[in-house]
């Protein structure tokens, strides 16, 4: 079945939508979790300058001086900004795709390069998980498939 060019343009756009709104999750979270480790390092500083006479500080200041330490093992283990840069440029791809089925391309030409899009783009996203191992994990299924109705 032939796909038409009004919707084609809008499973495009709401592709992109859904990349745009990742691509702003994983960077909230990715900013959130630095602010969290600098507000709890110089909360550290500022608890040993002012409470080092205190016999609770040591206990709660270690516990402060932990959280920064522990938030950059989360930030390595997932890589969120790979995962906002990712999706920002799909996003990116597919307004590009989308440009060119308003200056006159083929619908079933747009499709097809969303189709290769998707496939190439699958085999890169940055996964969390062991270093050398494939990117997608076992019992992912494949690309979207859906432009074609």
């Amino acid at each position: 079945m032939s796909v038409t060019k009004k919707s084609l343009e809008e499973k495009l756009r709401k592709k992109a939508q859904y990349h745009l709104r990742w691509a702003n999750h994983n960077f909230r979270i990715l900013e959130s979790i630095r602010w969290v480790a600098i507000i709890f390092s110089a909360s550290t500083a500022l608890g040993a300058a002012l409470f080092a006479g205190y016999p609770w500080s040591k206990y709660v200041l270690s516990i402060l001086a932990a959280v920064p330490a522990a938030i950059l093992i989360v930030d390595h283990g997932m890589p969120l900004k790979k995962r906002y840069e990712w999706h920002a440029l799909f996003r990116i791809e597919v307004e590009r795709l989308i440009e060119r089925l308003k200056n006159g391309a083929e619908p079933s030409k747009i499709s097809e390069a969303m189709l290769d899009l998707d496939e190439g783009k699958y085999l890169t996203f940055p996964y969390s998980g062991e270093p050398g191992q494939p990117n997608a994990p076992r019992g992912r299924g494949g690309p979207d498939k859906t432009l074609v109705d």
